[in-house]
């Protein structure tokens, strides 16, 4: 049995915030100030090799989710996270992305990318030609929640984002929150999901990224 929420009130200021702060962007995008909320549920955490990503801020040591009965939560523990990151380097090509940290949630367990399977992710693009710059780690970017809508005839996933929502950066680890009920797929997850994990960074010339499990399978997870 998966643990919920043992404080009905602390559970109840996650739904409260959220839906307090949200506002729609259109086309059914919605966004939340997340960055006070709580979580409390099971605590789900692996453990992954360190030093085998060429980046310290892409090298995942330690990645997890919280599941509660109102909410999901997702981490990402790198083996070094800067207080500030170079975006926007010259050679990466415009609206290339820079940085992902990113959990695929393998919903229908078809091992295979298909139709509700979830991304939650932290992404910078770089959407303007402008010079590279240093921006602090805090202040980075959001956390966002997209979904596998249709997969074309020719294999290519139709991937729509559904949620925007606050990064916190503690130490060395990036966590993002979601409410359940912003999206009924976020309350398929449990212990039993596969689900997989990447951290990349691509500055136009060379690209590194770190996976979990390191064999990258869509079907077996490394405890």
């Amino acid at each position: 049995m998966l643990g919920g929420c043992s404080d009905n009130t602390l559970e109840n200021k996650l739904v409260f915030n959220t839906k307090a702060s949200c506002s729609s962007l259109g086309e059914d995008i919605i966004s939340c100030d997340t960055k006070e909320a709580i979580c409390l549920g099971e605590d789900i955490n692996f453990n992954d090799i360190s030093g085998d990503a060429g980046k310290s801020f892409v090298d995942l040591t330690e990645i997890g989710m919280t599941l509660g009965n109102e909410c999901i939560g997702v981490s990402w523990t790198m083996n070094d996270l800067p207080e500030v990151l170079t975006i926007d380097h010259a050679a990466l090509e415009l609206y290339a992305n820079n940085y992902s940290w990113l959990a695929y949630f393998d919903i229908d367990g078809d091992c295979q990318p298909s139709k509700g399977d979830l991304f939650i992710s932290i992404d910078k693009d770089k959407f303007e030609k402008q010079p590279e710059k240093t921006i602090p780690i805090s202040k980075f970017a959001d956390g966002s929640l997209a979904e596998i809508e249709s997969i074309t005839d020719n294999g290519q996933l139709e991937v729509k984002t559904k949620l925007f929502v606050s990064t916190r950066v503690s130490n060395n680890t990036l966590t993002v929150y979601l409410p359940k009920a912003l999206n009924s797929n976020l309350t398929k997850i449990t212990k039993s999901t596969t689900v997989h994990f990447t951290a990349q960074f691509n500055d136009g010339k060379n690209q590194y990224i770190d996976y979990f499990p390191n064999n990258q399978s869509f079907c077996i997870r490394e405890n």
